[in-house]
């Protein structure tokens, strides 16, 4: 008796599992029953050019009673677009039959690249995924602001004075080296993306020349957010910090900004009998350790504000 209830079970899990694979091949074909999306239009912040943006998202919904198949997700672009996705796995321009199940849903991730040009303020690109299901076209604007930059890699030494202007941002990998003896001067509205653990190690003589409209400004180079209420601008640790060594002397920061790094301003032990720099206007916040650091040093700030350190 206890065979044969075990055989009719075993039988009765067969036919159940053939009917649920049965189930699942029987797609609708009603054009009513179209896809949902968390999103309509996937924005980027600015991204720099020739380097890669984070990963975005969103998602895919089918919110029916029935199982769907994605008769085709393409980008409108195809393989020249500057954007490339991701779809539940799958890396390509173009996907053919997916299949998703009622009340279910689909990661899409996406990331793009902007190619440089000529432009010095910021530009606009786009492109679209297009959702083909049941003969209903579906689709999801994609769009990035492009900034072209002076890209510096591998550790920079000005070995002689030098004006940095603001035509373009700077996008700091390694670090900057001032070495004794040069002067770096800093045009008003220029502005330094720092890479993690990124530096400024100044031996010479830095000068920042911001005013009130065109600030001089230092900070990491994650434009994106933390999360949807947080961004990454808002956050330390995002790079190292400036440090002026013992015999850098007459530095000066005018309307200047500093922030999210590991530490702000650092000076090696040095002598009161010079100047070793003058600080007006300026604001320097958010920093992992220290927002000054400095031993037997003669620092002058005015009307400036140090604020939310982890340490000093």
């Amino acid at each position: 008796m206890r065979k044969n209830n075990f055989i009719l079970w075993v039988a009765g899990l067969i036919i159940t599992i053939m009917t649920g694979c049965n189930d699942m091949d029987n797609y609708s074909t009603s054009p009513n029953h179209y896809l949902t999306f968390s999103i309509d239009t996937l924005s980027f912040d600015t991204v720099f050019t020739t380097i890669g943006s984070t990963t975005n998202y969103f998602m895919i919904y089918n919110r029916n009673e029935e199982d769907l198949k994605i008769n085709k997700i393409s980008l409108t672009g195809g393989s020249n677009s500057n954007f490339r996705i991701n779809v539940d796995g799958r890396k390509g321009d173009s996907f053919n039959e997916i299949p998703i199940w009622k009340k279910d849903s689909l990661y899409v991730a996406v990331e793009v690249t902007v190619d440089p040009n000529d432009e010095n303020s910021p530009f606009l690109i786009y492109d679209s995924i297009v959702f083909t299901t049941n003969g209903v076209t579906q689709s999801i604007l994609l769009e990035a602001y492009g900034q072209n930059a002076h890209i510096l890699k591998g550790g920079t030494i000005f070995e002689k004075d030098t004006t940095l202007t603001s035509e373009r941002p700077y996008l700091i990998y390694d670090s900057i080296m001032i070495p004794e003896g040069v002067t770096v001067n800093i045009a008003q509205g220029a502005s330094f993306y720092m890479h993690h653990k990124a530096k400024w190690l100044v031996d010479g003589t830095l000068k920042t020349n911001g005013t009130q409209n065109e600030p001089v400004l230092f900070r990491g180079d994650r434009l994106n957010n933390y999360s949807t209420y947080i961004s990454y601008d808002n956050i330390p640790t995002q790079w190292d910090g400036l440090y002026f060594g013992a015999f850098s002397f007459d530095n000066e920061l005018n309307y200047t900004l500093i922030r999210n790094g590991v530490s702000g301003l650092t000076c090696k032990e040095s002598t009161p009998d010079k100047r070793k720099i003058t600080i007006s206007n300026s604001q320097i916040k958010n920093m992992d350790g220290n927002i000054l650091y400095a031993v037997n040093c003669d620092i002058e700030a005015v009307n400036t504000e140090f604020s939310n350190a982890s340490d000093y």
